[in-house]
């Protein structure tokens, strides 16, 4: 597979550590479009609130680039949309912005958060939040707090117990549901009221349709072109739009718009199909809105995306192990390893699945809680995620923690070839 890479990403597979590192003040910035995103498209808002939401993202990027930098409001709200939609460059000083933040767009051109954006903030939080725990800081960002009730940590919370698997399952394949399909699939009160809201308005075409990811099913976003008439229809998840969730229409009065397939169909390898989880050729229908309830963008990049993956690793695996005296379980012990497969009483696999855009934000993760702290000693990657392979296990061997990293298709390769053993 060819890997996609980030802007800025240097044209080979390892992956220089340098290059994917943050400071708090990038993180600071990214925190500041994100409330910009919230001012445009957050319909809770009046128009007062609006202009308070740009004036404290205005505030947060003149606090993070300090006194010898201006910026404006009509800095701020020239990055807003458009060709330089929530670029750095020009605002932020050059030395910050080596590597792929000098090309990074924290919104695209319509003022929606683009989910490199969206991951380098909420990925990073992650890792704040495990060093608040440990006090050595006491700071948080603003954005932060905002998004801390949508993070996978409350999720899981909300459906630990008896069911946990069967309620995490059903949140991986039922990113939207209506109000009966809630109903029948029985979720706790905290995930159906709090997790599952309106589908977001930039989903939606004239606020009455929306179109459904042939790969994860979430609803992708609708662009509108500058002649009023044609639209563009991607999966807000870049590697679900380079494997085919790409569409476009044209708008006709008062009829149903129908999408037509971009020529970007992509084909997995021998290797990848067993695993493969990226767009069908499926061409999505219009849907209605009205009825409709979709997981929050957090909630679906942080429990979905990366759960689709481990649905399909776990099951290729159970499928492969028939026959032999392996047993494959998914979310032992309510999560404590995403994988865990047994010869009888004895762990032969504990692996642990991470689909993270930032190298640079796994590492430190790994380094904080000293490997995973479920106790997983396998760390696998997507195969579209295989560039940080090199990177993550020099990580690992100069820390000395015990795991190894493999892309999945690697890992199921090796899993295969280890059957034998378990007849």
């Amino acid at each position: 597979m060819v890997a996609r890479r980030l802007p800025g990403m240097p044209e080979h597979d390892e992956v220089h550590p340098e290059e994917w590192q943050f400071d708090e003040t990038v993180l600071r910035a990214a925190s500041a479009f994100a409330l910009c995103e919230e001012a445009r498209y957050n319909d809770g808002l009046s128009s007062g609130q609006r202009v308070e939401k740009l004036m404290e993202a205005q505030g947060v990027i003149m606090a993070t680039v300090g006194p010898r930098f201006r910026v404006t409001f009509r800095d701020l709200l020239n990055r807003l949309s458009g060709d330089q939609a929530g670029s750095l460059v020009g605002i932020f000083p050059d030395e910050a912005l080596a590597g792929p933040l000098r090309n990074l767009r924290f919104l695209d051109s319509v003022g929606v958060s683009t989910q490199e954006g969206c991951d380098l903030l909420w990925e990073a939080a992650e890792i704040f939040k495990i060093v608040d725990k440990k006090q050595r800081r006491g700071e948080r960002f603003t954005h932060f707090e905002l998004e801390s009730e949508f993070g996978q940590e409350q999720v899981f919370k909300a459906i630990k117990g008896g069911l946990y698997e069967r309620h995490r399952r059903n949140i991986i394949e039922y990113p939207v549901c209506d109000k009966e399909q809630l109903e029948e699939l029985g979720f706790p009160p905290a995930v159906a009221q709090v997790f599952y809201q309106d589908i977001p308005s930039y989903c939606l075409y004239k606020r009455q349709w929306w179109f459904g990811c042939p790969a994860c099913a979430y609803p992708m976003q609708v662009i509108p072109h500058d002649d009023g008439r044609t639209y563009a229809v991607r999966c807000l998840y870049p590697w679900h739009q380079d494997t085919g969730a790409r569409f476009s229409f044209t708008a006709t009065r008062d009829q149903v718009p129908v999408l037509h397939a971009e020529d970007r169909i992509y084909i997995p390898s021998k290797a990848e199909m067993p695993l493969y989880t990226g767009a069908s050729r499926e061409t999505p229908k219009a849907r209605p809105a009205e009825g409709y309830r979709a997981l929050v963008r957090r909630v679906w990049r942080s429990t979905c995306i990366p759960g689709l993956p481990e649905l399909r690793l776990a099951d290729v695996l159970t499928e492969a192990a028939a026959g032999t005296r392996l047993t494959v379980e998914i979310w032992p012990d309510n999560d404590r390893v995403d994988i865990e497969v047994k010869d009888g009483d004895t762990v032969v696999f504990s692996i642990d699945v991470k689909d993270y855009t930032w190298p640079g934000t796994l590492a430190k993760k790994l380094i904080e809680d000293r490997g995973d702290k479920g106790g997983a000693t396998w760390l696998v990657v997507p195969d579209h995620r295989r560039q940080q392979v090199g990177y993550l296990t020099s990580v690992i061997h100069r820390e000395r923690i015990g795991m190894t990293v493999m892309a999945a298709s690697d890992f199921l390769a090796l899993f295969t070839d280890r059957l034998k053993e378990y007849m």
